[in-house]
């Protein structure tokens, strides 16, 4: 999925040109200039005049386009521990997906967070540890992880490892009283994920699309 953007005065007259010219506009597909209408198979609508897409022409469209490049090993882990929230998604009991942004902590090839004992997504995790973590930042520098792993609760204290989780976010001495405050309207459990396969994205490193978005 590409991110909301005005296209190109180029991108816009070669969609002009093509409309009623399925040949030429399967030949401009195969350079990659349109590959960014991807995003606009839903809302057929272009945003810079806000023009409807006559969906003959979309459909007529080669799309060749994957996914931008992937992160480094060295470039996942030092984002893994400086990025700030995560996405957690989880299998509801009715096979539904349970997706909630919270902190987490990663290291030595783990991602550890706190959920309260009986959360929603402590309980599908009993229930199927199967889970995917979604880390990402936005624009200018579109950039992210996708961790696929088991996840696992533990009930023993953890009271040290849940400060060193909590000091990611803000000075020790109020991340003491922050823990204190939470351990008071619920009992707090540690959830440990370990990945089983890792994806990333780095548009930065993606020449075509920088070369579209101009």
């Amino acid at each position: 999925m590409f991110p909301s953007c005005v296209l190109s005065d180029t991108l816009v007259r070669k969609l002009r040109v093509s409309r009623y010219n399925p040949s030429q506009l399967r030949d401009n597909s195969k350079s990659g200039n349109l590959q960014i209408y991807e995003y606009y198979r839903n809302t057929q609508v272009i945003n810079r005049e806000e023009r409807t897409v006559d969906s003959k022409l979309l459909g007529a469209m080669k799309m060749t386009y994957t996914q931008a490049p992937p992160l480094t090993k060295e470039e996942i882990g030092l984002f893994l521990k400086d990025a700030k929230t995560a996405r957690l998604c989880s299998f509801n009991k009715n096979g539904t997906i349970h997706a909630v942004p919270l902190w987490f902590k990663y290291g030595n090839g783990q991602i550890i967070i706190a959920s309260p004992e009986h959360s929603q997504k402590t309980r599908n995790i009993l229930r199927n540890p199967n889970v995917t973590l979604l880390v990402d930042i936005e624009a200018p520098q579109i950039q992210g992880v996708i961790v696929y792993g088991k996840a696992k609760v533990h009930t023993d204290d953890w009271t040290e490892e849940f400060l060193s989780l909590t000091t990611k976010y803000m000075a020790k001495k109020d991340a003491e009283i922050w823990n204190e405050g939470l351990s008071k309207i619920a009992n707090w459990v540690k959830i440990t994920i370990i990945p089983e396969h890792i994806a990333s994205f780095d548009y930065e490193k993606d020449d075509e699309f920088k070369k579209i978005m101009g």
